[in-house]
């Protein structure tokens, strides 16, 4: 990537050791954020700006062979590109949320769907992948049986369109896990890794070599049942990293935490990545249009609020 960059535009990126790492937030730093007073402007160009950790903390924990600060480097990215879509207008509701949340699966950081997909928010309308993956998430997750017919019923709908291969095994995994069919998931899960490497967006190279979002999707499923992820076959696939599998059935699944501390004069990055994160809401900005949409402002000015206690 680094050559690829240099080769277009004349620089590297991203950076490849700490001391690049941290000389490129430090001029981010003294150019955008040093003299910005607005609370809820600053929580976001917090976010949006300080982005050099996305493929650096991988790089490093692939460097070191170190599954801990994998896990780590999966929290640290997945929560800001979380919070990072949360506070921007995409004219969506909360099942924007949906592909970082896999992410987030893969270091078992689940709490956060009670965030991002509040038990108390109707279901999206399941015209999207993500939309359906959203109504199937939550209603595992909250356990919600009265919605899960209409969930359902919405899934295999959409499952009836012209969908790429992602879209469609993405949903049928997650019908999969309600029917506790451990051999359809496998089977599923495997056919995944393949149509993963052919991404390209948003994940860019790392799909190459690391499927996060289906370790994110196959450790989901121990959260919500575990006697069905136990019968659940691992992926056999250069993308999918059974070791790192292996690594966290030994350390008893842990939740991942922070890749890298910021120093003190960026130290609000630190407070916005680990305080309580407020729920997600919908609102109706339009006079005329019925649709309800995520209340990107009111997450922004809630999230602000939070990191500036």
């Amino acid at each position: 990537m680094r050559e690829e960059n240099f080769k277009q535009w004349g620089y590297f990126y991203p950076p490849s050791d700490y001391a690049e790492f941290e000389k490129e937030n430090d001029e981010i730093f003294k150019k955008y954020l040093k003299d910005e007073t607005d609370p809820i402007l600053k929580t976001k160009l917090y976010i949006s700006l300080l982005r050099e950790i996305k493929y650096f903390a991988f790089l490093i924990a692939f460097e070191k062979q170190d599954f801990m600060l994998l896990n780590n480097a999966i929290f640290q990215t997945s929560r800001q590109n979380l919070l990072e879509n949360a506070m921007s207008a995409s004219g969506t509701d909360h099942a924007y949320a949906f592909f970082d949340l896999l992410g987030a699966f893969a270091c078992n950081d689940f709490d956060i769907i009670q965030s991002f997909l509040p038990q108390d928010l109707p279901l999206s309308a399941g015209q999207f992948y993500t939309e359906n993956g959203a109504n199937l998430v939550k209603i595992l997750y909250f356990k919600q049986t009265e919605l899960e017919q209409t969930a359902v019923q919405r899934a295999q709908k959409f499952l009836a369109k012209k969908l790429t291969i992602w879209e469609r095994k993405v949903v049928e995994f997650l019908l999969a896990v309600i029917d506790k069919n451990a051999s359809k998931c496998s089977k599923i899960l495997q056919n995944l890794c393949k149509a993963y490497q052919k991404f390209g967006y948003p994940t860019q190279n790392l799909d190459k070599c690391f499927a996060i979002h289906i370790h994110g999707l196959y450790r989901f499923v121990r959260c919500v049942d575990n006697e069905l992820f136990l019968q659940i076959k691992v992926p056999k696939h250069d993308c999918f990293f059974a070791d790192f599998e292996e690594w966290q059935s030994k350390n008893g699944y842990p939740k991942g935490e922070i890749f890298y501390k910021y120093p003190s004069k960026l130290g609000l990055i630190n407070k916005i990545l680990t305080v309580k994160i407020p729920k997600v809401s919908l609102h109706k900005p339009y006079e005329n249009d019925k649709k309800l949409y995520k209340d990107s402002e009111k997450f922004a000015k809630d999230l602000s609020f939070e990191a500036m206690k």
